[in-house]
């Protein structure tokens, strides 16, 4: 990239105006320490009463500017952001994250450095709530430099961790508001597919890991169908570097693994809650991501599987 660009970043929100005030400060400050002119733009999408306004208020208090987005989900939010912007170079921030101080003169130098670049990224470090490390920076490198379709298909990049050409991304058509599921890791493949894309391997934001309610087998087997339209779309993309049969075939492998290794711990979870007969339905999803997987955490599982095989106890006659 040439010259001296403009940056837009953009955070959509929704009911969490007290997350949302560290997301926002985080993106002033990254932006101050850049020296670049650009913006911060809080989107809210579709808040309850009350808490609209304070997400305004947020905005406001920070010299945000506030936009407002119809009840469609994140990606609508994140198209609005998009769409109402003029800056050259567009990010996206959950409004329970934060960005490092250097996010953007990080990826601004990767675009400087690699004219063409359509999406520059890095590495976020995953945290608890006080932004406390909880697990080593992710995704791991080595992270390609030019362009990326077989990369993309195995590793998921958070918009978090990426700074993009806005004109790229509206190329692309945006974020597609029908999709409920990995929308961002469908963005990726479909820019990917066409485009210049290069990562670092410096952390540039900070993902808060809350605690979840653990969702019900039914849950569960719909976002695995969900992500799974959108693996298989990705996969069926024109690209202009095509990869191998072999690449394609084994680029859902760590994607199958991460699904088995998450079914087998809500099956944990059920297990602890007496629940054994929801832990056999997430044993058996493991087992349909990936059988080989399954297996290989058997190890790691062996109080699941353990309690799922016992045999009921019989009454006393």
């Amino acid at each position: 990239m040439t010259g001296t660009p403009t940056i837009a970043l953009i955070i959509p929100t929704r009911d969490r105006p007290g997350f949302l005030d560290d997301a926002v400060a985080s993106a002033v400050r990254t932006l101050a320490r850049s020296g670049l002119d650009g913006e911060v733009v809080v989107v809210d999408n579709s808040s309850t009463d009350g808490l609209a306004d304070e997400a305004r208020a947020v905005a406001a208090l920070h010299g945000a500017r506030f936009e407002r987005s119809s009840p469609a989900g994140v990606s609508r939010a994140r198209n609005v952001g998009l769409r109402t912007t003029d800056a050259d170079l567009v990010a996206f921030l959950d409004d329970d994250d934060m960005y490092d101080d250097r996010f953007v003169e990080t990826l601004v130098e990767v675009h400087r450095t690699n004219p063409g670049l359509a999406v520059a990224f890095g590495q976020l470090m995953m945290t608890d709530d006080q932004l406390r490390p909880v697990f080593v920076p992710v995704p791991a490198g080595p992270f390609p430099s030019g362009e990326a379709y077989a990369f993309s298909l195995r590793t998921i990049v958070s918009w978090n961790a990426c700074l993009s050409r806005r004109a790229a991304v509206l190329e692309a058509g945006g974020f597609d508001e029908t999709v409920t599921q990995s929308e961002d890791w469908d963005l990726q493949m479909r820019m990917s597919a066409q485009c210049d894309v290069a990562g670092v391997e410096i952390v540039v934001g900070y993902i808060r890991q809350h605690a979840r309610a653990r969702p019900t087998y039914a849950q569960w087997l719909a976002v695995q169908h969900a992500c799974r339209t959108v693996e298989r779309r990705g996969r069926r993309l024109e690209a202009r570097s095509r990869p191998s049969r072999w690449q394609r075939v084994m680029s859902t492998w760590p994607h199958r693994g991460r699904s088995a290794d998450g079914a087998l711990g809500h099956a944990r979870a059920a297990v602890e809650a007496g629940d054994l007969v929801e832990a056999r339905r997430f044993v058996r999803g493991a087992a349909w991501r990936s059988l080989p997987h399954t297996i290989r955490l058997l190890p790691a599982y062996r109080d699941v599987f353990a309690a799922v095989v016992r045999p009921p106890r019989r009454s006393a006659a």
